[in-house]
């Protein structure tokens, strides 16, 4: 309340905000956010970052944390859904959220989540939508759809649509585990100059024994793909990776338990890979040069 004597004129202002989390029921709950304030949440760590790929941060607003895992998407290397572009511009300022509401469920045989969001902005009020589901299968995989609508970073439409399915056996081959996981996310940004579809798609499966683990991924992701409300590390590559660990326990051994070996490799594009192997037999040949009395027109002709 302000009262200028000098003109006789008074004003009075208010302004508020509400949190608000309802259980509907022991399974399904409700949010409401209403000029929420997140001026008490911790700030980031400050990143230098002096390579060509974006940086990713972890999400500290209350609102946002609570259930994130029903809008967990699992992709490699990207997301359709990354809360952190909510209420903040392309320079980095803060941008004021009006509203915001969501509700998530976990039935027993589908879990979902919804949310909608209002935001402020220079040229207007802004919509951002998304939407999870997930069904459980009978064979303990599940499939998933999850989808988003509009650019909290333009007023232009943008949207993204991503289907997944993820499967687990932890009593494969006895006491052994297998998972694999495959997804499909397509994308369209009228923001951009090129605002075609995009697709991108990758797949994983991991083998873990009491001794052995091994890890096969492939994903790839088209140039210039960029969903409005998603993050994307890199863009325009296709990757291969490869991964073993074998941890042996050393059970007659007293002062030794166990002993770590891991490998890892990956390439983005079969170029790579066939550098890669060259690399391996160059580094054979040499070895068998420094240690070996084997002529080296012999070692010429086995590395042919």
């Amino acid at each position: 309340y302000t009262d200028d004597r000098t003109t006789g004129d008074d004003e009075f202002k208010a302004d508020g905000g509400l949190d608000l989390r309802y259980r509907i029921n022991p399974k399904t709950t409700a949010y409401l956010s209403i000029n929420t304030d997140f001026a008490d949440v911790e700030a980031d760590v400050r990143q230098f970052n002096f390579t060509r790929f974006n940086q990713s941060f972890p999400e500290k607003r209350d609102f946002f944390l609570e259930d994130a895992g029903m809008f967990h998407f699992p992709s490699d290397g990207l997301s359709p859904y990354y809360s952190r572009k909510i209420g903040l511009s392309e320079t980095g300022e803060i941008v004021p959220i009006h509203f915001a509401a969501k509700i998530t469920s976990n039935q027993k045989n589908y879990n979902f989540g919804l949310m909608d969001v209002l935001i402020d902005s220079p040229e207007g009020e802004r919509n951002i939508f998304v939407g999870r589901v997930r069904k459980n299968l009978k064979n303990g995989s599940t499939i998933g759809l999850l989808s988003t609508f509009g650019d909290p970073r333009s007023n232009e439409n943008g949207y993204s649509v991503g289907t997944d399915y993820q499967f687990i056996n932890g009593e494969f081959m006895g006491d052994k585990s297998l998972g694999t996981k495959a997804w499909v996310l397509g994308t369209a940004n009228e923001a951009q100059t090129d605002s075609e579809i995009k697709i991108s798609y990758g797949a994983e499966t991991i083998f873990k024994g009491r001794e052995l683990t091994l890890v096969g991924a492939y994903s790839e992701v088209p140039e210039n793909f960029n969903p409005p409300l998603g993050y994307v590390m890199r863009d325009d590559y296709r990757k291969y990776r490869f991964a073993g660990s074998y941890v042996p326990r050393h059970e007659d051994v007293e002062w030794l338990n166990v002993s770590i070996h891991d490998y890892e490799n990956f390439a983005l594009n079969f170029a790579e890979i066939f550098r890669y192997i060259k690399q391996q037999k160059e580094i054979i040949i040499y070895y068998e040069k420094a240690v070996t009395d084997k002529p080296e027109e012999k070692i010429e002709e086995e590395k042919k």
